[in-house]
């Protein structure tokens, strides 16, 4: 007769628990297979030595020994200890998680929170997605899903996140969307006229911000009094995009870069309990392009401070920081920056102060005036500006300021044509220069020069004096002096004090192509010399 070996099954229940064990009909020791078992209104405590560290609720759960919980309508405050500082013991701050399902590993402090997870600090940050991990031991969160991310007046979301539990930290992993709304309405702007609008007139400022990721979100630790703040790093193809709305303006500005970061303060709202978040700093680094208006800039880092209201442009070693400004067109016509610039504006570092429209070039630096007098015929006459010291540019005051070893070089540059040597109509060199722009179009209406003043034209025609002063609108210029003024044209020599050079009006905004000569004597003998009609 054969032995017959098999399984014997045998189903204990005890209590609410189910308990399953398989055994060999050969003779060995049973082990024990543990089943989960249903409780409602559950809730559990979990210390850390005498201090609870967090706790878990639920409508419903299913228990499995003194491991696992899986639970519905699940709730867990964590109690989230800060580390201990300067200003006294450390502080205990609520933390608290909701969701639909949440399973609880007890032996190694894992919980898993899924659909519709909300997670709630003390300082009104509060994080929504569809599932979420929480390592209570390491007090670490991590998510791949969607996320959401709130504060007031703050939106953030984006696809996955790494965090510490409290939320002080954030990583967002990537496609990153932020809506930033607020008051401070003389905010990171290029255009002065956000600065023009009368107190009371003021709606809100919208600042939009997308990158492909990651984001880091931080609190920035602060002293008692200080307002709290929070830095922001975006990373990879950010643009930013802040609009003013009120009722005379709607204005927007558009930054590109690699990198952004922001500074976020919480300031309170002027009469009013409530508090809103503010840009109070802004720094960008990486192939950075502005677009604000009638104004353009390129250049490898950008930084702002809202106290100080002055954005600093900054090139590299390869560029320099450039800010091109548009023609200001009245009627039917309308400015186009890219194609009709007014000014451009080139330096290793360009500070503007946008509330009274200043531009200051510092380092090597050169400044490019575009004066189209005659733009019917497709005349562009640039006239290029460096100097050695600190130049400044006030376009609201339509003046610019050049000091030592300037030089100005004036080229025809018509459309199509590259800029070469040939294009160069004439050079002049002075220890000081002055220019009065025009209120339409930016352009040069009186250029005033002194100190050791040489002017070379194209035509080989030569002036040496201490003071000049040119009028390109009105094709004409004067050099004077309280020596005699040099002038060498068509071989002949012209001396006086005083001497009065009318341009071709033809061409116009010409320093060469001379019509006609006024020779002025302090004694005031008059003088005046013709050019030929061959040489016009």
């Amino acid at each position: 007769m054969k032995k017959i070996t098999g399984l014997l099954i045998t189903l204990i229940i005890i209590g609410h628990g189910v308990y399953l064990w398989s055994q060999s009909s050969e003779p060995s020791r049973p082990k024990p297979v543990e089943l989960y078992h249903e409780a409602t209104n559950w809730s559990y405590s979990h210390y850390q030595g005498d201090r609870l560290a967090w706790e878990g609720k639920g409508k419903k759960a299913l228990l499995k020994g003194e491991a696992e919980i899986k639970a519905s309508d699940f709730q867990l405050i964590y109690h989230y200890l800060s580390q201990e500082n300067d200003n006294g013991p450390p502080a205990e701050e609520l933390i608290n998680f909701t969701a639909e399902q949440g399973l609880i590993n007890k032996l190694i402090n894992l919980v898993g929170f899924r659909n519709k997870v909300h997670v709630k600090t003390e300082n009104q940050l509060e994080l929504r997605t569809e599932e979420l991990t929480a390592n209570l031991e390491t007090q670490a969160i991590s998510s791949t899903t969607r996320i959401i991310l709130t504060q007031p007046d703050l939106i953030i979301t984006g696809t996955g996140l790494s965090s510490q539990v409290n939320l002080d930290r954030i990583s967002i992993h990537k496609n990153v969307e932020t809506l930033l709304r607020g008051n401070n309405l003389p905010s990171f702007s290029l255009s002065p006229d956000v600065f023009e609008i009368p107190v009371g007139q003021e709606e809100e400022v919208t600042i939009r911000i997308t990158c492909t990721g990651p984001l880091e979100f931080e609190k920035i630790q602060t002293t008692p009094g200080e307002h709290p703040r929070q830095r922001i790093n975006f990373k990879n193809q950010v643009v930013f995009i802040r609009q003013t709305k009120s009722d005379l303006l709607l204005a927007e500005t558009r930054l590109y870069a690699d990198d952004l970061e922001i500074i976020l303060t919480s300031r309170p709202v002027s009469g009013s309990p409530e508090t809103e978040s503010v840009v109070s700093r802004l720094v960008a680094t990486g192939h950075v392009r502005v677009e604000d208006g009638l104004t353009r800039a390129s250049c490898h880092r950008v930084s702002w401070n809202d106290s100080a209201q002055q954005v600093f442009f900054a090139g590299d070693d390869e560029r320099l920081a450039q800010i091109t400004r548009a023609a200001q067109f009245n009627g039917n016509d309308q400015a186009n920056p890219e194609t009709e610039p007014a000014i451009i504006l080139n330096a290793q570092l360009i500070e503007t102060r946008t509330a009274e429209d200043i531009f200051i070039l510092k380092g090597k630096k050169e400044a490019i005036f575009f004066n189209q007098e005659n733009k019917a015929a497709n005349q562009h006459n640039k006239i290029y500006i460096t100097a050695k010291k600190d130049a400044i540019i006030c376009l609201k005051k339509l003046k610019a300021f050049f000091k030592e070893t300037v030089r100005v070089i004036q080229k025809d540059e018509s459309t199509g044509q590259p800029a070469d040597s040939e294009s160069t109509l004439s050079v002049m060199k002075s220890d000081q220069l002055t220019l009065l722009l025009d209120d339409e179009r930016n352009e040069i209406k009186n250029a005033k020069a002194m100190g050791h003043v040489l002017i070379i034209n194209k035509d080989g025609s030569q002036i040496s004096g201490k003071m000049f002063e040119w009028e390109p609108m009105n094709n004409f210029f004067k050099i004077k002096s309280d020596y005699l003024v040099k002038v060498w044209h068509q071989n002949n020599l012209i001396k006086a004090n005083e001497i009065i050079v009318y341009t071709n009006s033809k061409i116009g905004g010409q320093i060469g192509n001379w019509s006609k000569i006024e020779a002025k004597n302090r004694n005031g003998t008059p003088g005046v010399i013709k050019i030929p009609e061959d040489n016009k």
